[in-house]
């Protein structure tokens, strides 16, 4: 009888176990504690993962995040993401088969928000990571982030953004991205020649330069085209009621001006707005 008991109870105590090693973690709102780890998994998260100003999260490797519809996390203070390439950090949809067997359907784009960095907050630095399954990917306002070895997959409409430029990242393709260069075996980082981020700050400002004024040629173009054709058109009609010689003569050098400085602008205003849309594309 006491050996069946024993039995019951270790039983008991291995269901309980196997239980505490399958649940998940819930979590949402601010960020109370300062490192994340494995053992925890899988992180499930309720609401908006909020990292106050002044403070630093560590995220280490192996951990997986799983985010419901409309949540991510906002950095106002540090993120620190330190998966290994043999065992990378996980951000992707509560509906990831891949890390949830008990989702019921498929992960989509959008299916998460992403991950937000702002302007005042102290930067990032995220390394061997997945990102899956969100709307925007990272979107940093903060320069001072430094990406190594990430994947980003299927995200709705972005994969990364820094400052609000858009940065070409390919789906589920190595990417590293910031001022230092990372040692790819131990992801440590070593000091670097900082002139290489100016000169990539520097290359892209000649781009949008030939944008602004592409776009002001464009609207101003067009603008004057439209007055000039409405005025061509006055004139016209001007110059086929005219009973005078003198005023029938005046009208039409007048429409033929018009007209062409119609045709010109007109000309000038769809090149320049051209000119600006090419500039998304190149």
């Amino acid at each position: 009888m006491k050996t069946d008991r024993f039995a019951l109870i270790m039983l008991i105590a291995l269901t309980a176990f196997v239980a505490t090693l399958q649940a998940e973690t819930k979590l949402g709102g601010e960020l109370s504690q300062s490192n994340f780890h494995q053992a925890g998994n899988p992180y499930l998260v309720e609401e908006d993962l909020i990292i106050p100003q002044g403070e630093e999260v560590v995220v280490g490797e192996g951990c997986v995040f799983l985010f419901k519809a409309f949540t991510g996390i906002r950095v106002t203070g540090k993120l620190v993401v330190e998966g290994t390439s043999q065992n990378p950090v996980i951000f992707t949809s509560m509906y990831d088969k891949e890390f949830n067997d008990e989702s019921k359907q498929l992960a989509n784009p959008f299916d998460w928000n992403g991950i937000f960095i702002a302007q005042n907050s102290d930067g990032a630095i995220l390394r061997n990571f997945q990102l899956r399954y969100s709307v925007y990917g990272v979107k940093s306002q903060n320069e001072e982030i430094i990406i190594q070895n990430a994947r980003f997959r299927q995200n709705g409409q972005l994969h990364f953004t820094v400052d609000e430029k858009i940065q070409y990242v390919q789906d589920d393709i190595p990417f590293s991205y910031g001022s230092r260069e990372l040692n790819s075996e131990n992801g440590s980082e070593s000091t670097s020649d900082k002139k290489s981020a100016s000169t990539k700050g520097k290359s892209r400002s000649p781009r949008r330069t030939v944008r602004m004024v592409s776009l002001g040629t464009g609207v101003v173009g067009a603008a004057l085209g439209a007055t000039l054709g409405v005025m061509a058109s006055q004139s016209y009609q001007q110059w086929g009621e005219a009973q005078d010689v003198s005023v029938y003569n005046q009208k039409q050098s007048e429409f033929n001006g018009r007209l062409a400085g119609s045709i010109a602008f007109g000309t000038l205003g769809l090149l320049g707005l051209s000119g600006f849309g090419i500039t998304f594309v190149f």
